[in-house]
């Protein structure tokens, strides 16, 4: 009878984690995306009450993503580019800095 050769370990998250450059490249795109959300809301002068109900989430949900805490689900980022009327990567686009 033959044997099976083993089955290869899928990475789990944590592993994921203890990389430092993913680390990294999350939280740069955590501040992208919060800096991007907190741009488009000032620039249509809504309330970050206003912008949570036209994105479909909670107001303090919101307040966190604008904060660059908690990891955004693709569902969210769509909803929020729906509301701003551009596309989803348009979220994860760096800030342009201005020159003087």
């Amino acid at each position: 009878m033959a044997t099976r050769p083993p089955t290869p370990k899928l990475p789990k998250r944590a592993d994921l984690f203890d990389r430092p450059e993913v680390v990294k490249a999350i939280h740069a795109c955590r501040l992208r995306i919060a800096a991007n959300l907190r741009r488009l809301r000032a620039a249509e002068g809504w309330s970050q009450e206003v912008a949570a109900e036209k994105i479909g989430i909670h107001a303090i949900h919101l307040v966190r993503l604008e904060g660059g805490q908690p990891d955004v689900k693709l569902s969210t980022l769509v909803a929020a580019a729906l509301a701003y009327n551009i596309e989803p990567r348009a979220l994860l686009r760096p800030q342009r800095t201005r020159r003087r």
